[in-house]
């Protein structure tokens, strides 16, 4: 058997279980590791989160109930909160300096963040899978790169493609 590269070597697969996909889309601007496999019984979800331990999730397709491909809306609320936060640092700007340009430009400078929010969360699917009693959301991440987003896009389609054949 060919030797899997990280996080794949740690992939827990049970006895006679073989791995039928493997993908991740680990970017250097992220802050966190992602990657998704599948075996000829189960589905796998690996996340390790910034400071925190990592772990693979499985999900036998027995118990997979069904397997919904959803689009996410943009992140409105974390938008409209960090828009807050700007103009109330061009409000203090313009009590502190009202005459000085670069004080201005600086004070609206963070104007940038609520859109690169809003920016980062359009276009984003999210893979609902229904178990006996919970559910579990897979979504692409807040991404400002639009390619990145299309590549986490793509593999979200095809993980749904190869749950809904083994399901089947």
């Amino acid at each position: 058997m060919e030797t899997l590269a990280y996080p794949f070597d740690k992939l827990p697969l049970a006895a006679g279980e073989v791995a039928t996909f493997c993908k991740s889309n680990g970017t250097f601007h992220r802050s966190f590791d992602e990657a998704f496999a599948c075996s000829n019984i189960a589905l796998y979800h690996f996340r390790k989160p910034l400071f925190r331990r990592a772990k693979w999730e499985r999900f036998d397709y027995s118990k997979i109930q069904s397997v919904e491909l959803v689009e996410m809306k943009p992140p409105v609320l974390l938008t409209l909160g960090l828009l807050a936060i700007a103009l109330a640092a061009i409000g203090a700007t313009a009590a502190s300096s009202p005459s000085n340009p670069m004080a201005w430009l600086l004070g609206a400078l963070p104007l940038y963040f609520p859109y690169l929010a809003y920016r980062s969360g359009r276009d984003r699917l999210c893979l609902v899978i229904k178990l006996d009693a919970s559910s579990y959301r897979i979504s692409a991440p807040l991404d400002g790169y639009k390619d990145e987003t299309l590549l986490d896009n793509s593999i979200l389609r095809e993980l749904h493609e190869r749950i809904l054949k083994a399901k089947n």
